[in-house]
């Protein structure tokens, strides 16, 4: 349901400046940039910051703009190494059992819905246990 509620909503949002400025419409970009991030002030240093970052660093008409172009995932030490974390990060995450909702789909049983009903009730219930400070729970559990 989330998704199709982001496609509906989607269309309604602004463009990229990002987008714009590569695809020709510098005045646009800039007239976003101003209105979001300079509060009004064209002559803002940010808007100034990131429109000198767009100038130097996007191409107009070069490789960026090609969707089908994957050499940027290769060319240097640098690209490979993200590019590894990514797919072992997705790699991991799937043996972890975070694809195991779609293999039940087409064979399951009463049994494996209540087993996956503890699942995120757990995982809503342990993992704000790393954020909490250490020092007032030892001073909770010393005082008893």
């Amino acid at each position: 349901m989330f998704p199709g509620v982001v496609f509906i909503f989607a269309w309604f949002l602004p463009e990229s400046p990002r987008w714009l400025y590569t695809n020709g419409k510098i005045d646009q970009a800039k007239a976003f940039l101003t209105k979001y991030h300079g509060n009004g002030n064209p002559e803002s240093e940010w808007v100034k910051l990131q429109m000198w970052e767009y100038e130097a660093h996007l191409e107009l008409d070069g490789a960026d703009k090609r969707w089908w172009d994957y050499r940027a995932l290769f060319k240097d030490r640098a690209s490979r190494y993200r590019l590894m974390c990514n797919c072992l990060t997705s790699l991991f995450g799937q043996w972890a059992g975070n694809g195991k909702q779609m293999s039940n789909t087409y064979h399951h049983s009463h049994t494996d819905e209540m087993m996956q009903v503890p699942s995120p009730i757990s995982s809503l219930a342990f993992s704000p246990r790393p954020v909490f400070p250490i020092p007032p729970l030892n001073r909770i559990f010393k005082s008893s």
